[in-house]
């Protein structure tokens, strides 16, 4: 008895050196468990010895679309075709490819060709929700993905699919039971998991969330999108030491992720550590200039924090996040004002203040104002000139 599939095919060739069946065959279990390199190999050896082999050509096509190389790809997809007319494979694979180059019409002219030689295969209803997805039209999508998995209920990437079609629909609770339903199947899948935590998290249940997005970033370390999920559930639940040791690990991962940085610049700055969110905001701008907020946070604090205190550096960041700022915050424009302060530029502060109010009136910040009217009495001096 042998113990897989890779093992029986292996064995085969040194009796039978020649057996393209069994380069075909161990060429597509290695390409399944990801080794595409030898793959290929044994798929170039199988039509080596059978030319006109129709499965050789069509998983040759897929690792040439695998790589993406839809060129190539379609060679072959299209000379498995000519051999064998009606195989729903060839047809799928090659309106895959048509829909790659946008030319829906005839992807979905093949996909039909494919569904009238057989109208239950779940594998051409999935791979038309797939077409459906790319081309917008979701509900559609989600249609085929439906009727996938009505013809084959444990068809998991159906039903994956699904689910991220109903996440991105806003149809939190049914992309929320397909992701459980993953789960049953796929216990041990870093990905599932930390989708279904994300799902946990917009519909507020973020201890549970919590819980299945830490499971994820213990089955793989290098989940990027998990730890971020779990650093921001972490945040909402008032965890904020627990946020910056995942804050601080991406970091560690990748030197130069500026949103983490900025994170940890604010979560340092709630903690009252401001020599650290200092050093936090600077490196952010340094990965990436261009960060509105991250320019104002740090302008404040080296305007207001009498440890930080550089009130020339404060003003020139501060204007660097008001051009940087589209969206004209009010927030940001009372920085401003009071960087000009601490520097002994009163009437634009005063002026500038009177941007920041008049904004904040428009966008209904209370709260602003009544902190603009505190501004003003703190770093305007009596001596000041009114306006």
């Amino acid at each position: 008895a042998y113990r897989d599939e890779v093992a029986m095919w292996r064995d085969t060739l040194p009796n039978n050196p020649d057996c393209w069946l069994a380069y075909n065959n161990l060429g597509v279990k290695l390409m399944q468990s990801g080794d595409i390199p030898t793959a290929e190999v044994y798929f170039i050896k199988a039509l080596q010895l059978h030319p006109k082999y129709p499965d050789a050509m069509t998983n040759r096509g897929l690792i040439f679309w695998k790589r993406q190389q839809p060129q190539q790809a379609m060679h072959y997809y299209s000379a498995a075709r000519e051999l064998r007319p009606h195989d729903t494979a060839a047809l799928v694979n090659i309106a895959l490819i048509k829909a790659s180059q946008l030319q829906y019409d005839q992807a979905y002219a093949l996909i039909d060709e494919a569904l009238e030689l057989n109208p239950r295969n779940s594998s051409t209803f999935h791979n038309l929700g797939l077409i459906q997805q790319t081309h917008g039209r979701i509900d559609d999508a989600i249609a085929s993905f439906s009727k996938a998995l009505e013809l084959s209920s444990d068809f998991g990437m159906a039903r994956y699919q699904r689910a991220l079609a109903y996440q991105n629909t806003h149809q939190l609770q049914k992309a929320h039971d397909d992701y459980k339903r993953l789960l049953v199947d796929n216990p041990r899948s870093d990905d599932i998991r930390a989708r279904y935590g994300l799902m946990l998290a917009r519909l507020g249940q973020l201890d549970d969330a919590i819980v299945q997005l830490t499971e994820a970033t213990r089955l793989n370390p290098l989940n990027i999108d998990a730890r971020i999920d779990l650093a921001h559930a972490l945040e909402l639940i008032g965890d904020h030491k627990a946020a910056i040791a995942q804050y601080e690990f991406l970091v560690w991962m990748s030197p130069e992720y500026a949103d983490g940085l900025a994170r940890l610049g604010e979560l340092m700055g709630m903690r009252g550590d401001a020599a650290k969110a200092v050093e936090y905001y600077t490196q952010s701008l340094q990965a990436n200039a261009n960060q509105p907020r991250v320019l104002n946070n740090l302008a404040w604090i080296l305007a207001t924090d009498a440890s930080q205190r550089d009130p020339a550096r404060a003003l020139q960041l501060a204007e660097q996040a008001v051009a940087a700022d589209t969206m004209r915050d009010a927030g940001i424009l009372d920085t401003l004002a009071v960087a000009y302060a601490v520097n002994g530029r009163y009437e634009e502060a005063l002026a500038t203040w009177e941007h920041a109010s008049a904004r904040a009136r428009e966008t209904g910040e209370t709260l602003l104002l009544s902190a603009i009217r505190e501004h003003i009495a703190t770093y305007i001096p009596d001596a000041a000139p009114a306006r």
